[in-house]
């Protein structure tokens, strides 16, 4: 049973539509945030991740959710991977002939990744093993080509590529006999990190060059993002 704590709803007031944060005990944490269609979304989070949410993530999925065919007014975050802090944002790799900077931008969310559909009352096995892909990519301004060299040294400085992989037995449940939705839908969401890189290259013969672009990696904070939706 849970224990009530005389804890008021805290109303925020935030551009981000937080609409209220209440707590069902000590851990669990309820928030009501207003969607990209101005629906009030009932948004829980598991216990043991509550610490490694931030607003920010909750408008992203939420927002990804009114997008989906049908709409849902409750939604459950139930695991984050934690990513590794990216120590080269803003600093500097190099090399004998080339050196990288990097500035982040941006943490973005790629699509949502159907997981599975469970019934209410129901408990079943994914039945088949499901990988997501969360992939570095970057790119030069204007097209241009890259020597191979710097080309070589953007690419060290970027996060690795990341696999979320989903076994065949891993086991999901929909709603309690005693809700109102019919079915539970799972998604996993990846999260980049975006941003601006400028390498500058200094060829064995002639001046110091420089080149600027954009890229893509796998979020230093939260590369996956597993949720569900009640319909």
């Amino acid at each position: 049973m849970l224990k009530e704590l005389s804890i008021p709803i805290i109303t925020i007031i935030a551009s981000l539509g937080i609409v209220s944060t209440s707590y069902a005990s000590e851990d669990n944490k309820e928030i009501i945030i207003v969607d990209k269609n101005n629906q009030e979304i009932n948004v829980s989070i598991e216990p043991e991740i509550v610490n490694d949410v931030d607003d920010d993530l909750l408008q992203m999925i939420v927002d990804q959710s009114a997008d989906l065919d049908e709409t849902s007014e409750d939604i459950t975050i139930h695991d984050v991977d934690l990513g590794v802090q990216d120590e080269l944002d803003e600093d500097v790799i190099s090399t004998f002939s080339t050196r990288v900077t990097k500035k982040f931008s941006a943490r973005v969310n790629g699509p949502a990744k159907f997981l599975t559909s469970v019934a209410k009352g129901q408990t079943k096995s994914l039945g088949t093993t499901i990988k997501i892909e969360n992939n570095k990519t970057y790119s030069a301004t204007g097209g241009v080509s890259l020597p191979n060299g710097v080309s070589a040294e953007v690419s060290r400085s970027l996060t690795n590529s990341k696999t979320k992989t989903y076994s065949s037995t891993v086991k999901f449940s929909g709603p309690p006999n005693s809700s109102s939705k019919k079915s539970r839908q799972f998604y996993n969401t990846p999260f980049s990190d975006s941003g601006t890189w400028t390498a500058y290259y200094k060829p064995l013969i002639g001046k110091e060059k420089t080149y600027k672009g954009k890229y893509n990696q796998p979020s230093s904070q939260d590369p996956f993002v597993e949720w569900s939706r009640d319909i």
